[in-house]
């Protein structure tokens, strides 16, 4: 018999997580399905519960946003992806991941497309990797993401949207956005790929798997989950009034026209910086102080859930 592990972010959509358990359960109990159902209470108790529980279940269901989702793909052993299925119930601030599959809005639904009431599929999906070093220590860290990573006033507002406690979703990261602008520094660097560099002062460099980032910025909108390539897109430096008129244009899927963008493809993408800054993964932030970072595909696959 499958059974099924469900992790409850309950601070996600500013509560709406805890208040979903009851009604969750319900549909579990009713339709005679064998699950767990575990809450997270803390930053990477996602991780833990998941590298905890792995061997005991075939299927993952992630209640939360695209931090806890970034949580549990960390979690997973590299032995457990080729047998471990993973559905996303989006209920966070962002739920950018969730643009890329096919899934119902309603939440009754998607719980019966996980299930296999409703008919679904599995769809095998590419994988980033990251392995960083911060400024101030000669040790690497490494990072998976299955969304997006970036660098620079990208990761910054991501920093100050997750302390967001009040506002969600594009509002959210609006006004992250307006806080960030009254003081941003550019980064400098080195970005090598695809045979080239890429030097000078920029105002951030956005790493795509899907195709938004931040609450449905289309950041990367030709990034394709299982095309076995990432969408990279660097901003060169700008001034506070034109980033006013350029930013929102990424919300209706029209980075492509604004001049300082640049979109790329490639499979692996090395940074050297020369001066720290923000990085962050599904936007949750992993470095405060990065100074250097190999971004590839990493040679595992998530099998996500969705509807057939």
């Amino acid at each position: 018999m499958q059974r099924f592990l469900y992790i409850v972010n309950p601070i996600s959509g500013k509560g709406r997580g805890r208040k979903l358990i009851p009604l969750i359960e319900k549909f579990l109990n009713d339709n005679n399905i064998a699950y767990e159902l575990k809450i997270s209470e803390y930053h990477l108790h996602t991780t833990e519960i998941v590298k905890q529980n792995i061997a005991n279940f075939d299927t993952i269901i992630c209640v939360g946003g695209d931090g806890t989702l970034n949580e549990i793909v960390n979690g997973i052993p590299e032995d457990a992806f080729d047998h471990v299925n993973l559905g996303v119930l989006p209920i966070g601030t962002g739920n950018d991941f969730v643009k890329n599959i096919k899934l119902h809005k309603e939440l009754l639904k998607n719980l019966s497309i996980f299930s296999g009431l409703i008919s679904n599929k599995i769809r095998s999906t590419d994988v980033g990797m990251i392995d960083f070093k911060n400024s101030r220590s000669n040790k690497r860290h490494s990072h998976l993401f299955i969304n997006a990573a970036g660098l620079g006033f990208d990761a910054q507002v991501g920093a100050l949207t997750k302390n967001n406690k009040i506002l969600s979703g594009k509002l959210a990261y609006l006004f992250s956005v307006m806080k960030a602008m009254i003081n941003f520094d550019m980064i400098n660097g080195n970005y090598s790929f695809n045979g080239s560099n890429i030097t000078g002062s920029k105002l951030m460099l956005s790493i795509g798997n899907g195709i938004s980032h931040g609450g449905g910025f289309y950041l990367t909108p030709n990034a394709k989950i299982d095309d076995e390539m990432l969408d990279i897109s660097i901003f060169d430096a700008i001034t506070r009034r034109r980033l006013l008129t350029a930013l929102p244009k990424a919300l209706i899927n029209k980075i492509e026209t604004i001049d300082e963008a640049k979109l790329y493809k490639t499979n692996e993408l090395e940074i050297q910086l020369s001066k720290p800054c923000f990085m962050h993964c599904d936007g949750e932030i992993i470095s405060e102080d990065l100074s250097e970072a190999y971004v590839s595909l990493y040679d595992k696959k998530i099998k996500i859930i969705e509807e057939n």
